[in-house]
């Protein structure tokens, strides 16, 4: 980033001045793709959402409680401080706001060499060849002297040159200050880090270890470094400060995380049970490196493993547990407004029994129900009007014909052909003969 400060003052601190003074920024200097904030209410609200839609830009949030992993407060504390030198000086503190001070502390900030790009603000953003009118005068003839506004700024610059020239002697010898080896933080990956938990907050206990991990980096971007936890797999973004390196060999890494976490690495998921729309009545079946297989419920810890997601991404019953609870309950309101594009009316699936609800299948006495999964064979017959947002649907087998939306087609009704292996069953009328329960009394799809 260019380190370029525009400075606006206001005697508020909400919403609307915020966005006036971007719309001022965005007037005088043109668009940005992107605006990068922390997630103050000045930023988090409904004006600044509808100005940055209306202009086109994507608006970035920093990590809750990390507002510099934008990569901007350094930058932003050194302004103020600057900023500050100058204000409170005895001369310009009651007049900070005038017209004749605030864009020359604006210029001057702007003018003078950043020591974390090695060029004027001026420079990075606007090039140096016209940096001769980017310059101000230092006073000009007698003629111009005469003007009482002229002199006037003249005056204010010249003091405010004076105030930032000291500033800035002091700010160089603070950051060039000998820095010490475990701040100069700059992970690559493959390194494997430990967290520190919140130094803010008491730990779990007295027992409880400051750190957690190791997790190996796979990138840092600024502030922010994303890790992986090298036994649940489970990715996550981190701030530079509350990391550190760990000091050991992978297989050390491996053992001291699967003792931190008191698990086993997870080799696979087999099967499932349960109902994907409520995923706290969702069971796993799950086998670990240690050749133990065992059934676990959802839990967050089994949310953010790879393995996980795998699982979920091969079923398309299950894409939703791969999002949020939140976020699947809005992708599913949207599924069931757009057209019915998978499938079309003559065309034939297989569906998946458990379609007809996570109870009344676990309660069925068929063999291995878990692990086959038992299919019914469908026919689209027509179109349930012009829109294309439902379908009509018959079961030659159940003897039964109804209408079925676009959720139930992406999570149940597309596959047009039985997998192979023995995994998958096909329920005819020798099968129904054989468990009569499997009719079931009413259907809801």
């Amino acid at each position: 980033m260019t380190k370029f400060a525009a400075l606006y003052a206001a005697s508020k601190h909400d919403a609307e001045t915020t966005a006036a003074a971007l719309f001022q920024f965005y007037c005088s200097y043109g668009m940005y793709d992107s605006i990068m904030t922390d997630p103050g209410s000045e930023f988090m609200n409904e004006v600044m959402t509808h100005l940055t839609r209306w202009l086109g830009v994507t608006h970035k949030v920093s990590l809750v409680e990390r507002h510099e992993s934008n990569g901007v407060e350094g930058t932003n504390k050194q302004v103020l401080r600057h900023l500050k030198a100058l204000v409170m000086d005895e001369r310009v503190k009651d007049r900070w706001s005038s017209p004749t001070i605030l864009p020359a502390v604006q210029f001057l900030i702007n003018n003078n060499i950043s020591s974390e790009t090695g060029v004027t603000p001026f420079h990075a953003t606007f090039g140096s060849i016209d940096a001769t009118y980017g310059r101000m005068g230092e006073g000009g003839d007698g003629v111009h002297r005469v003007n009482a506004y002229i002199k006037l700024l003249d005056d204010n610059l010249r003091l405010l040159s004076d105030i930032t020239k000291k500033h800035q002697a002091k700010l160089i010898a603070e950051r060039t200050a000998k820095t010490p080896p475990e701040k100069q933080n700059q992970y690559q990956a493959g390194d494997l880090v430990l967290w520190q938990l919140n130094p803010d907050e008491p730990l779990p206990s007295k027992l409880s270890p400051k750190f957690l991990g190791p997790y190996e980096v796979i990138k840092q971007y600024k502030n922010d470094v994303t890790c992986k936890h090298i036994v649940l797999g489970n990715i996550k973004d981190f701030h530079v400060t509350r990391l550190k390196i760990f000091h050991g060999s992978r297989e050390e890494a491996v053992r001291i995380a699967k003792l931190d976490n008191d698990q086993f690495t997870i080799r696979r998921f087999i099967a499932y049970r349960g109902d994907p729309t409520v995923r706290t009545t969702v069971e796993f079946e799950i086998e670990f490196e240690d050749d133990s297989i065992v059934w676990l419920p959802w839990s967050k810890d089994i949310f953010d493993t790879v393995q996980y997601e795998d699982f979920c991404r091969s079923r398309p019953e299950l894409f939703i547990l791969v999002y949020s609870a939140k976020e699947a309950q809005k992708l599913l309101q949207d599924l069931r407004k757009l057209p019915i594009t998978e499938v079309q009316p003559g065309d034939t699936v297989f569906v998946d029994l458990r379609c007809y609800g996570s109870e009344w299948y676990n309660n069925l006495p068929l063999p291995d129900k878990d692990h086959i999964t038992y299919l019914l064979k469908y026919n689209y017959t027509r179109w349930i009007g012009k829109s294309k947002l439902k379908i009509e649907a018959n079961c030659a087998t159940f003897k039964e014909t109804f209408s079925v939306d676009h959720v139930f087609v992406k999570c149940y009704g597309s596959v047009s052909a039985i997998p192979t292996g023995n995994n998958y069953k096909l329920i005819d009328k020798e099968l129904v003969k054989q468990y009569p329960s499997l009719l079931p009394n009413s259907t809801s799809t």
